[in-house]
């Protein structure tokens, strides 16, 4: 269900499944946004949670018609990161150019053979008077 474009690694362990995904671990301050696409490959609906890594816990995510969708932000704790590090350099010959410190978890549904859209950017924060 994932589309990366070739940007999307992931390591299986025995014990651990890491995830390493360069776009998606971009500080998205300064008015960056990150889009996500979801592929569905199958013949049938399809509903899932889709999780990565993320260096802000200030993001929202939104789908294609601009409506917020609901995540959540798990920490990763530090042995995890030290063994995706590992995976990571073993796996691309070079090391993780930063270290996120969130994976980002939201449910998606698609339709048979089709995708969705999903934009991640930093959150508006408003103020109070």
């Amino acid at each position: 269900m994932w589309m990366f474009r070739n940007q999307f690694s992931t390591v299986s362990t025995s014990e651990h499944k890491l995830s390493y995904c360069p776009p998606a671990e971009t500080d998205l301050s300064s008015s960056k946004k990150l889009v996500v696409v979801v592929y569905n490959s199958l013949g049938w609906k399809r509903s899932d949670v889709i999780r990565f890594p993320v260096v802000s816990e200030i993001i929202a995510v939104y789908d294609s018609n601009g409506k917020e969708v609901e995540y959540q932000l798990l920490p990763i704790v530090n042995d995890a990161i030290a063994l995706r590090n590992y995976y990571t350099s073993a796996y691309t010959g070079k090391s993780p150019s930063s270290t996120p410190k969130y994976s980002l978890a939201f449910t998606t549904s698609v339709t048979p053979l089709g995708f969705t859209t999903y934009v991640i950017s930093q959150q508006h924060l408003s103020t109070f008077e």
